[in-house]
């Protein structure tokens, strides 16, 4: 190999490596939260399991599943009884699923920065009246 084609061959794997971190930039690191969960599949209660996922179109997102083998799920208003508390503060989702049957996941967004720290209420799912995800 002369100098020519080594120079021209590092400058074709530099165009290459530049190229490919504008096709793909790096996502900004997002905290990792651990899933957790409340509650049981027994007669009468209800799992709940709630994983933060991060900030999605300028949201930050939660991922949830609730699973039951008793309960009819239509009547909770996930809308309503969940509440994000963080800094003081205590907002609602901006979006979230709709409840029915005994088995769903979606997710749940609210009008927040990523928090070092947070809790999330969600009150009226029996067996407890109110379940508490603190991260």
């Amino acid at each position: 190999m002369n100098k020519d084609t080594l120079f021209f061959g590092a400058i074709l794997i530099t165009a290459l490596i530049i190229l490919g971190y504008a096709l793909f930039p790096q996502s900004p690191t997002v905290p990792k939260f651990a899933s957790k969960s409340t509650g049981s599949t027994d007669n009468g209660d209800v799992l709940v399991e709630l994983q933060p996922m991060g900030v999605e179109n300028g949201q930050f997102t939660i991922s949830i599943r609730v699973n039951t083998h008793s309960v009819d799920l239509s009547s909770i208003d996930l809308m309503q009884q969940v509440a994000f508390e963080s800094n003081g503060q205590s907002v609602k989702p901006t979006s979230g699923l709709q409840l029915s049957g005994h088995h769903a996941s979606g997710k749940l967004s609210f009008p927040v920065a990523v928090p070092a720290q947070f809790t999330v209420r969600i009150r009226g799912i029996p067996l407890q009246q109110e379940r508490v995800y603190m991260w």
